[in-house]
């Protein structure tokens, strides 16, 4: 008469909850800070830019110094994390400029929904500045 093995009911009755919970403490932190450095830079405003299938990559709109102009959906104008009037643009601009390590360059990133003439009022501020170099930042489809 051959017996069959039959494993312990004790095997999973160690399991310990304070370790899952640590484990788990530790993922969620994880992916907190993954989104918040995702970002590149951290403004109170979400904008949804529009999608282009032919966007080039640009590393340098991530640096901490770049001048990043935002157009929300509502036409609302922010500098950084910063909301102001397209009024005091150009001076904002300029002030951010007499940092000679800081790149003449400007980003815009517009949402989709922004209104053109926003975009529009926006850009020629950024002109009047004395900013010659403008980007559109845009999502990039992946193929």
């Amino acid at each position: 008469m051959l017996h069959k093995s039959r494993r312990s009911p004790k095997l999973l009755a160690g399991f310990d909850i304070t370790a899952f919970a640590c484990i788990l403490a530790v993922v969620i932190l994880a992916i907190m800070i993954a989104k918040s450095v995702s970002d590149g830079v951290h403004s109170p405003v979400a904008v949804d830019p529009p999608w282009e299938g032919h966007a080039v990559s640009m590393a340098s709109a991530l640096r901490e110094d770049a001048i990043t102009v935002r157009v929300a959906d509502g036409g609302q104008v922010w500098l950084g994390g910063d909301w102001l009037d397209a009024d005091s643009l150009p001076l904002k601009i300029a002030y951010r400029l007499k940092d000679p390590n800081v790149e003449r360059t400007v980003y815009i990133v517009a949402d989709k929904k922004a209104p053109l003439g926003s975009v529009k009022v926006v850009l020629e501020c950024v002109r009047s500045a004395g900013i010659t170099r403008v980007v559109f930042l845009v999502n990039r489809w992946k193929n």
